[in-house]
């Protein structure tokens, strides 16, 4: 009896290490979006950007994806992300009506939002956007 007992204490102790282990070590990491498309001038600088972002991920615990295609911003795409960083987008008049309800959404609903370098000066048509 005492050698079941003991069998059962161990195999308790096994499934919460692996329970510990698996939240500790095997989190799931954060994913951002990286919007950089642009439709009037182009940044040189884009490219370095990317790549700077890309190797802050490991430090950071964070994965990067990366699109200048505007039809990424759709509610259900936007739930993957804890952040959306505009890196030097430019032009206007990229998005749909539902892909800016689908932003505007994630943002008010408490998704992160970056914007560098011309991300101020893109989208000057939407005004939601540039408040």
């Amino acid at each position: 009896m005492a050698v079941i007992r003991n069998l059962a204490v161990i195999a308790a102790a096994c499934l919460l290490f692996a329970g510990v282990h698996s939240f500790f070590y095997h989190k799931k990491k954060a994913r951002v979006l990286i919007f950089s498309l642009t439709k009037g001038y182009k940044h040189e600088s884009i490219s370095d950007g990317i790549a700077a972002i890309k190797r802050m991920q490991a430090k950071n615990n964070f994965e990067a994806d990366t699109t200048t295609n505007p039809s990424a911003f759709t509610s259900d795409n936007l739930r993957k992300y804890k952040a959306l960083i505009f890196l030097s987008p430019s032009g206007d008049n990229f998005f749909t009506r539902e892909q800016k309800s689908a932003i505007q959404k994630y943002i008010q609903e408490g998704g992160g939002f970056v914007g560098i370098h011309s991300a101020t000066a893109c989208l000057y048509s939407w005004p939601w956007y540039g408040q």
